[in-house]
Order: structure tokens, then sequence, then C-alpha cells
């Protein structure tokens, strides 16, 4: 489940590890970091060495 502020920069994402082998698991961790990165990036937050993700099968 992940959910989006209509007029602000607010997301979330309530994940278990088991979902990313569901249908749209990895989509949606995919998306959500998309998200942050983009989120990150506009702030000037970024570093070439943050921003790392890693993802697991169960």
């Amino acid at each position: 489940m992940a959910l989006a502020h209509r007029r602000r920069p607010h997301y979330g994402v309530q994940f278990h590890p088991e979902s990313v082998c569901t249908a749209f698991g990895f989509q949606l961790l995919h998306n959500f970091k998309q998200l942050a990165m983009k989120h990150r990036m506009a702030s000037g937050s970024a570093t070439s060495d943050r921003g790392r993700f890693s993802y697991m099968a169960s």
C-alpha cells in the first residue's frame, strides 16, 4: 500500500518484504524509490553515494 498527499510532497509506503513477489510489489518499491530520489535531487540533498536501495525476494 502506498499514499501521496494531493498538494504536498509527502509520500508513504507500507511494505512487507514478502510482497516483492506479488504482481506489483517490485513496481511499488521502484516507484517509491524514484519519488524519493526526485525529491532529494530537487532539494539538493542528493549525493553520489546516497540513495541506495536493496531488494531481496523472499
